[in-house]
Order: C-alpha cells, then sequence, then structure tokens
C-alpha cells in the first residue's frame, strides 16, 4: 500500500511538473478583429456582368488565432490566419492571389503598425481550399500598457468595387 501510495504521488509530481506554465510567459494578449466589411469578398471577370456566373473568386477569413508572449520590449504575436476559398464558374486557373492585410491600433484606434500579405489559394483540381498563412508581429512595449489595449485587426485588401459589393450585399 505504501509503494502504491509513493508511486501516485510521484506520477502525480511528474505529472504536474510537465503540465507546469512559466508565469513569466503569460501575457494580456491584444484582441483581434476581422473586419466586417473586409473578412470577404467576390471577385468578378472583368466587365460589367455581376451575376453567379461572373464570379472569378470567392474569400473568407474563417477564422484568426494564435499565440503571444512578452520578449524583451515587445509582444511577439504569432497570429494563424485561416482563409477558405472558392473559385467561380469564370475562373479555370488552378490558383488565385490573394491579398490581405493585418493592422495593429492602440485604445484610441489609432494605427501603430500595418502590413500586406500576399498569399495563394491552392485550388488545384478543386473548387476550393482552405489554408491558414502564419504570420509574426512584434509590438513595442510601453510602459503601463497591457498587451490587451491594443486590438489586431485583419481584412482583405479589396478594391473599391469589391468593397461596394460587399457593403451592398450586407446592407451596411
Amino acid at each position: 500500500l505504501t509503494v502504491r501510495l509513493i508511486l501516485v504521488i510521484v506520477l502525480g509530481a511528474l505529472v504536474a511538473a510537465c503540465t507546469a506554465v512559466d508565469a513569466t510567459k503569460l501575457v494580456a494578449c491584444p484582441n483581434v478583429q476581422v473586419l466586417k466589411s473586409l473578412g470577404e469578398f467576390a471577385r468578378f471577370k472583368p466587365g460589367p456582368g455581376r451575376d453567379p456566373t461572373d464570379v472569378a473568386t470567392e474569400a473568407w477569413i474563417e477564422s484568426v488565432g494564435g499565440e503571444c508572449e512578452l520578449e524583451g520590449g515587445e509582444y511577439t504575436v504569432d497570429l494563424l490566419i485561416r482563409i477558405a476559398t472558392r473559385r467561380g464558374p469564370a475562373n479555370r486557373t488552378p490558383s488565385t492571389n490573394l491579398k490581405y492585410f493585418v493592422a495593429v491600433a492602440d485604445r484610441l484606434d489609432d494605427v501603430l503598425q500595418r502590413q500586406s500579405f500576399q498569399t495563394t489559394a491552392p485550388f488545384g483540381s478543386f473548387k476550393s481550399a482552405t489554408f491558414t498563412d502564419e504570420i509574426e508581429l512584434r509590438i513595442p512595449l510601453r510602459k503601463g500598457v497591457e498587451g490587451d489595449a491594443y486590438t489586431i485587426y485583419v481584412g482583405f485588401e479589396l478594391s473599391r468595387d469589391e468593397l461596394r459589393y460587399n457593403r451592398r450585399k450586407s446592407g451596411s
């Protein structure tokens, strides 16, 4: 009975050691927001047509997640951006290029940094593709400001026509 008790205590200590979190690495992460009118789009073939047969590509940001930690004098944020795409009837190519941005703003919504990214939707022989882009952001530490005082905004870079189409479709 004593051997079993010792074995349980030792195993419990080992499990606790494996799952312990380094409290110095715990930080409040920035909020993440996909902008409503920029979180999806429909790209049409060139010309005036805007019916379903004219759609070249549709895309939407499915989710944004990740981790953050404090390193030296800055927050390091590893973002995972999951993008879903669908090839429309007006598109016969095996892939399509997409552009999106990631911006960091403070509590007053002043943009501190903005970066553009280009990625490729790999359709191959399929009509749809879902993939994840991984990016790293570095946000300089400001005295007295925690990570959750920042907001990370994510959205597609759209043409004026694409943005107008989104706003008309959603009624905003």
